[in-house]
């Protein structure tokens, strides 16, 4: 009965400062890994494709490379993504 007269006039952030964590948890909203789009097929064979043919190009060139190929706007964060689940390049340190 105390408790709970109690934590009806305490506000959500004291009562998560009284136990120890942040307001972030009162407000996190989790995101399954299970809705993220799978890479697109078509982009990802050109993408290799011209890293086997220029092993120097990083992917900001590999990105401008696979756009002229593909005739279509392509993303460095794309190719980035394409290339650390595909190894062609390693993660950083």
């Amino acid at each position: 009965m105390i408790l709970t007269s109690v934590a009806e006039k305490m506000s959500a952030r004291k009562a998560l400062s009284y136990i120890g964590a942040s307001n972030n948890m009162l407000y996190h909203v989790h995101v399954s890994k299970k809705h993220k789009t799978p890479l697109d097929d078509k982009v990802k064979n050109t993408v290799n494709k011209i890293s086997i043919e220029r092993p120097a190009y990083g992917t900001r060139r590999l990105a401008a490379a696979a756009s002229k190929a593909l005739k279509k706007p392509v993303s460095r964060k794309k190719v980035q993504r394409i290339c650390q689940k595909t190894g062609l390049i390693p993660p950083p340190p």
